[in-house]
């Protein structure tokens, strides 16, 4: 899990294969754990958003991809 620290939308990728997906969102994203990485993200995030990341891959090509981290709604009783 994560915080987002700066999002971005990608309109001119740098190759075919990512020319296929575009225009599609980047984030930089503070780890828990202290480093910062970035990766895909969901087109709604926002700059403080938590996140979570999971590893996706498209043909022969992996990356992070974030989304919002849904928090659980479970109350004790």
């Amino acid at each position: 899990m994560g915080i987002v620290k700066a999002c971005s939308v990608v309109t001119r990728a740098p190759d075919a294969h990512w020319r296929a997906l575009a225009p599609y969102s980047i984030v930089l994203v503070a780890l828990e754990e202290g480093p910062t990485v970035m990766g895909q993200a969901d087109a709604e995030l926002t700059v403080g958003d938590h996140v979570t990341g999971s590893v996706q891959s498209a043909s022969t090509t992996e990356f992070i991809r974030f989304c919002r981290h849904q928090q659980n709604e479970q109350t004790e009783s």
